[in-house]
């Protein structure tokens, strides 16, 4: 059956939007953001065609490639990994929206793009 969801459509494009911007600033090391991101996460898929949202889900993903691969070529060696539902300020934690220094930006990353595929 072909796919003639109108991606158009406001209510689609607002849910695109906000998407982008809680997941792009989540991969930055957001961690407000990450908050909202899975707080919404039911209600903005709901908003999109499944289609449209598993597309979006490899783009995302293909950027957190990137990010690993970037992290990669600087040479940073992969340290252990605190849960990321914890976001209680800590010795190792500093204040949103920056990266736990425990945490590679890649791990970040890979830790972020798994949440979306759950």
């Amino acid at each position: 059956m072909p796919n003639t969801a109108d991606y158009s459509e406001p209510k689609i494009v607002a849910a695109l939007e906000q998407l982008d911007d809680l997941v792009y600033a989540a991969l930055a090391g957001g961690r407000t953001e990450l908050q909202t991101l899975l707080g919404q996460w039911p209600t903005i898929c709901a908003s999109i065609p499944p289609a449209r949202l598993w597309d979006c889900r490899i783009h995302y993903l293909d950027y957190a490639l990137r990010i690993c691969e970037g992290t990669l070529a600087e040479g940073k060696t992969p340290s252990p990994l605190p849960p990321l539902d914890s976001f209680a300020e800590g010795p190792e934690l500093k204040p949103e929206p920056h990266i736990s220094p425990s945490l590679s930006r890649a791990e970040w990353a890979i830790e972020v793009i798994s949440l979306l595929f759950e």
